[in-house]
């Protein structure tokens, strides 16, 4: 019977420790013996139930032989570091059988020392020194507090507000429209809401004596108080020229008939005046016993002309009235009847 692998000899093959191979087996490979075959399953079950064994002396491929710090350190490694830090060590091979490859574990060795120097030469590059790690992370933290300062300073000046919580401020619900513009700011882009504004006021300050009017003239008819009666007239006459005056320097152009309102208006006002002033010259005629009889005052010319020039204001003031309330109806304005000018 001829030497043969056995059907399960390749299934587990033992690692290969350097120094395992026998001189001779660089030429070709050969084919294992059963006696070889039940040593090497002999020698894994024996490794599946003990602990790995430590590094062995020769390193594989790749990896220079002896312990890390075996290394002199370099000429400028202490510029940058207090101490080389370590290098982590291989991973540790399994051992093989006493006939695995010596040979090839020799050649690793070789080759090993180089490709180790090499990963040590670039581990060593690309690691930061200390210093500069300390260095980086005092400087952050001196930016972040900076920061901080800055941030907490900004919030809390002013008027104590500043500090709440942005979360806070961005939860605040939206603010309520704003209000519908005034009637001043619709005015002063209207200028005819504003010239009819302007009237009103004139025209409310208009009917301010006509109480002293009409109670004087009463008074004169009955033939009392009549110095009193003929005082507040001549007031009365005075306002009435007044309000005239203010009529001319007001501008009405953007009302509508703004001519027709403005001589109305001028003409109540002067007739008014003319019948006030000759209502006060016949209160002067009734304190002599000749014009005032039991009580009653006597009419005169004074009085005539004070009637018919009261008549022509009353006939002024309907007029000024109708092209008024129109325009005060359009506006939001109070309206006015004739005896209220």
């Amino acid at each position: 019977m001829t030497d043969g692998p056995l059907p399960d000899a390749t299934t587990v093959m033992p690692p290969v420790t350097p120094g395992a191979m026998p001189p001779g087996a660089h030429g070709g490979e050969q084919m294992p013996s059963p006696r070889r075959a039940r040593r090497a399953r002999q020698t894994a079950a024996q490794q599946r139930q003990q602990p790995v064994p430590p590094a062995p002396t020769a390193a594989p491929y790749g990896i220079r032989p002896g312990a890390p710090g075996d290394r002199p350190a370099g000429d400028f490694d202490n510029l940058f570091r207090e101490e080389a830090a370590p290098v982590p060590a291989p991973a540790p091979v399994p051992e093989a059988s006493a006939e695995g490859g010596r040979g090839r574990g020799g050649r690793g060795a070789g080759s090993g020392r180089g490709g180790a120097r090499r990963r040590h030469s670039d581990g060593k590059g690309a690691r930061m020194p200390l210093p500069v790690i300390a260095a980086v992370v005092v400087g952050c933290a001196v930016v972040g507090l900076g920061a901080g300062a800055l941030m907490f300073d900004s919030g809390s000046s002013g008027d104590g507000k500043g500090s709440e919580p942005v979360a806070a401020a961005s939860s605040r619900p939206p603010a309520a429209p704003s209000p519908a513009p005034s009637s001043e700011a619709s005015a002063e882009s209207d200028p005819a809401k504003r010239q009819a504004q302007a009237l009103d006021r004139l025209l409310e300050q208009s009917n301010e004596r006509r109480g002293d009017v009409v109670g004087s003239v009463s008074d004169i008819k009955s033939c009392d108080n009549l110095d009193r009666s003929a005082r507040k007239l001549r007031a009365a006459a005075d306002d009435r020229r007044d309000l005239v005056d203010r009529l001319e320097k007001l501008s009405v152009r953007e009302l509508p008939r703004d001519d027709d309102l403005t001589e109305a208006l001028t003409d109540a006002w002067r007739y008014s005046a003319i019948a006030d002033d000759h209502y006060a010259a016949w209160a002067k005629q009734v304190k002599s016993d000749k014009y005032c009889v039991d009580g009653k005052a006597k009419a005169t010319k004074r009085a005539g002309r004070a009637e018919r020039a009261s008549e022509r204001a009353s006939k002024a003031k309907r007029e000024a009235a109708r092209l008024w309330n129109p325009i005060a109806s359009r506006y939001g304005l109070p309206t006015r009847t004739s005896d209220r000018l």
